[in-house]
């Protein structure tokens, strides 16, 4: 699905020029945790895993957007270790990716490099939480 291009993605203001920029993030996702879920557990249980995982990952989200706020990057790091692993049970791998981006950033103390991982990070996992509770609900 691609992101709309703005009408016009380059206006004037005060004769200085502004480039809008439209990220254009693709989810990459291994669909086979899921299935593994439901094949495994039934889907009822599958069900209840899942809603728990998501829930958890927001919570982790929220977490680590107020650890960025506060500058508590060694609580970031460990934050970051658990975003990845509901990640990867969610076969959400873009999402474990951009995590250990942020998580590199931390270690590099790359206050510019963090700001933009940290929004990249939470942009495509709001996406990615609302792409999967429409698939569950039936309104992709």
């Amino acid at each position: 699905m691609k992101t709309p291009r703005a009408k016009n993605p380059q206006a004037r203001i005060s004769g200085a020029q502004i480039t809008r920029l439209v990220p254009r993030d693709r989810l990459h996702m291994d669909p086979g945790p899921i299935i593994r879920l439901y094949t495994d557990l039934g889907d009822t249980a599958a069900e209840e895993v899942i809603c728990r995982a998501l829930d958890d990952l927001i919570r982790r989200l929220n977490r680590l957007t107020d650890d960025h706020r506060a500058c508590a990057f060694d609580r970031m790091a460990v934050t970051l270790r658990r975003i990845i692993a509901v990640a990867d049970q969610l076969g959400q791998t873009e999402i474990a990716a951009v995590a250990a981006d942020v998580a590199h950033c931390t270690r590099a103390s790359d206050p510019t490099a963090i700001a933009a991982t940290l929004a990249r990070l939470v942009r495509i996992s709001e996406r990615a939480v609302n792409d999967i509770w429409s698939a569950r609900h039936g309104t992709v």
